[in-house]
């Protein structure tokens, strides 16, 4: 079964993270975005329907690849698919 929630991003920070450097075991300093998605509440129709069904929630993503971007304040579609 898939569950389809709508989330709309509300923060978007870049900090410091670390990651280890397989090759030398040195640990990195590298910039990780992080990503703060906030359910849709129900300012037009579509938003009604997917805040009458699930009426709070977060999703924080960080993510160290610096091609991958979100826009702030802009709306997106998450599918839950159980993974096998």
């Amino acid at each position: 079964m898939t569950i389809r929630a709508k989330f709309k991003l509300a923060e978007v920070t870049t900090r410091l993270s670390m990651k280890q450097n397989p090759h030398t075991q040195v640990w990195d300093s590298i910039p990780l975005n992080s990503y703060k998605f906030y359910v849709v509440t129900g300012d037009n129709e579509e938003n009604k329907k997917f805040f009458a069904s699930t009426p709070s929630g977060t999703i924080e993503l960080g993510i160290p690849n610096p091609d991958v971007k979100f826009e702030n304040g802009k709306e997106y579609f998450v599918d839950f698919v159980e993974a096998k």
